[in-house]
């Protein structure tokens, strides 16, 4: 029996009000991602990836069409649903890696769980932090740190509590080559676990290493 997809989008469409027009970014989008899949998303700048990333993250919920995620439809659901299934089956890492300054990189990998459900688990986020080659700096302040150190701490951040599927918009877009690399490396660690990843990028490397690459153009996937 085949296994049923770990995402699966029908139909999205997201438009928003310009005066007395409508623009439609995104146009009868569908997508399907299975469990420990890669899946590179390209596109020029505007063609609507971010926007498909946060409706497919539970962060955006003024769509139309449906979104399914391990075998639940998000539409419909209220904030506190959408907030604990995010906090639950996703990992979310952005290009501007959103750390809060005045936290070590350590509370900042522990933030999410702190407003979950659960206790946040200091043993795993510490095992986490090393394991992008961070256990020595991980009581460090972001402005201690490198743009690579602060983008691994983002991914530690989206792993720590074992995601099912991590969203990853821009991920190495302001680091180097090697930087880059090491990334990559983590990205195949995760494939490794049955996590997936959608990576909205303009990074070739990340394209070659997917298993699908899948391209938006104009709001409409190819």
């Amino acid at each position: 029996m085949t296994e049923a997809p770990l995402l699966a989008a029908r139909m999205l469409c997201r438009r928003v009000r310009d005066g007395d027009h409508d623009i439609t970014i995104l146009d009868s989008v569908d997508i399907e991602i299975a469990a420990g899949e890669r899946v590179a998303l390209l596109g020029p700048s505007g063609s609507g990836k971010s926007s498909l990333l946060y409706i497919l993250g539970a962060l955006d919920s003024h769509y139309e069409g449906t979104v399914e995620v391990d075998g639940r439809r998000l539409d419909g659901l209220g904030d506190r649903a959408l907030a604990r299934i995010r906090n639950q089956t996703f990992g979310f890492v952005f290009q501007a890696y959103n750390l809060l300054g005045h936290l070590s990189a350590l509370d900042n990998v522990l933030l999410p769980a702190r407003f979950g459900d659960g206790v946040p688990n200091t043993e795993r986020a510490r095992e986490v932090l090393s394991n992008v080659g961070l256990g020595d700096k991980m009581h460090r302040r972001p402005r201690a740190l490198s743009g690579g150190e602060r983008q691994r701490v983002a991914i530690a951040r989206a792993i720590c509590h074992r995601p099912k599927l991590v969203l990853c918009d821009e991920p190495t877009g302001n680091l180097d080559a090697h930087t880059g690399a090491e990334i990559l490396t983590l990205f195949d660690q995760l494939a490794e676990d049955r996590v997936a990843l959608l990576v909205a990028t303009h990074d070739e490397a990340i394209a070659r290493s997917a298993d699908r690459v899948l391209h938006l153009r104009e709001g409409r996937l190819t």
